[in-house]
Order: structure tokens, then C-alpha cells, then sequence
């Protein structure tokens, strides 16, 4: 069994998209506070923080978006396949996988393996990490960045994995590699 570290690159997620719903809400949360001390200016309170408030709100969601939309590898090693997606982390042993019913999907195509409920993860536009419940209700483990070329990887204990990747033909057959000596004994 090797010990090298493979890497599989990640299609990046649309920066644009997936920074607009974190500023916009924080845009609407400064108005909401403004409009509020212009009705009641005896809220000293809030007239007080108005200047403070939003920014430092404004200043975390930022770092926290960052870390987010750029925590995301997937990552082959010893025969454990490692994935971060944003602030989730999912290890599993390569003979977890069901290998032969892998493939890559587009998910427009595939509406049922499409993430819907997350339970632990992020949902942005244009990033899906972490932890769903996918429209067929099923449970997976995601990190979709791109609907239009996701490897889908069924474990055995009936759960999935989704990942956009590049080439996500070098994963597979890197665990196809991993797999075949532990099927031939």
C-alpha cells in the first residue's frame, strides 16, 4: 500500500454567487437597524452600536465565508479517502466504497441526486458541503461546486458521497486501483 498523498483538484465554486447571499443579508441587516433607531430614537442602544454593529457582523461573516468557500480538497492516502468541504470533514476507508456503481453524473440530469436538506454543512450559491439529504432522501456527504460533472461515489452502508472534481475519472480510477488488490485475496 503506497504512502503517497494523491490530491484531486476541486472545481472552484462561482465566487460571486456564493459571496452575494452573505453580504446582502448583512446589507439588510444594517438597514433593518437603521430604520429601527429612526422610529424609536430613545433606543440609545442601538443608536450607540448602529456605527459598530453591522461592520463587525459585516468583518465576521466575511472571514467566516472565506473560510468556507476555500476549505474544500479531496485527498487519497493509505487506502482513506479524506474529504474537506468547508467547515465538515468526512474520512473513509477505501473497501467502504461501492465502487462499481460509481459514476459521474450531471446532476440537471439527475434531479433525485440533487442536494436538498442540509443537516450539518454549507449552502451557498454555487457551493453545496457538507452533510444533506439529498431529493431521493437519501443521506450524503457533499461538495458540489458544479451541477454538471459530479462523481458519485455509494458506500456501502447505503449512503453517498458527491464531489465536483475536475477529473473526476482520476479518483475513480485511483480507488479502482486501491480496490483491486483487496478483491484479489
Amino acid at each position: 500500500m503506497a504512502t503517497d498523498a494523491r490530491e484531486f483538484a476541486v472545481i472552484p465554486p462561482n465566487l460571486a454567487l456564493a459571496w452575494a447571499v452573505p453580504l446582502l443579508s448583512e446589507v439588510a441587516a444594517a438597514g433593518a437597524l437603521w430604520w429601527a433607531t429612526q422610529r424609536n430614537p430613545h433606543i440609545t442602544g442601538l443608536t450607540v452600536w448602529f456605527p459598530i454593529g453591522p461592520l463587525a457582523v459585516l468583518a465576521a461573516s466575511a472571514a467566516l465565508v472565506a473560510v468556507v468557500i476555500h476549505r474544500r480538497s479531496v485527498t487519497l492516502r493509505n487506502g482513506t479517502l479524506k474529504i474537506s468541504a468547508s467547515l465538515n470533514t468526512q474520512t473513509i476507508a477505501v473497501d467502504q466504497l461501492d465502487l462499481e456503481h460509481a459514476r459521474t453524473v450531471d446532476l440537471d440530469m439527475h434531479a433525485d441526486l440533487r442536494p436538498w436538506m442540509k443537516s450539518m454543512g454549507t449552502a451557498l450559491p454555487g457551493l453545496k458541503a457538507g452533510h444533506f439529504r439529498l431529493r431521493d432522501g437519501r443521506k450524503a456527504f457533499v461538495l458540489v461546486t458544479e451541477r454538471h460533472r459530479v462523481l458519485v461515489l455509494p458506500r456501502r452502508d447505503g449512503k453517498l458521497i458527491l464531489l465536483s472534481l475536475e477529473k473526476p475519472q482520476a479518483l475513480l480510477s485511483a480507488l479502482n486501483e486501491l480496490a483491486a488488490p483487496a478483491s484479489r485475496r
